[in-house]
């Protein structure tokens, strides 16, 4: 029998796949294009 993390390698093909299009479209169509994730400003404690 296979092991519970071997059932979701297929997804994680999957999400490699799709990511690395994303790229490639991304490298053709925008590229100098930075996607960022937002974040809210940090507080320093002093």
């Amino acid at each position: 029998m296979v092991g519970s993390k071997w059932l979701a390698t297929p997804a994680y093909w999957l999400m490699i796949s799709l990511a690395a299009w994303r790229a490639i479209y991304e490298l053709r169509y925008k590229p100098f294009v930075w996607n960022k994730t937002p974040h809210s400003p940090v507080k320093k404690n002093k």
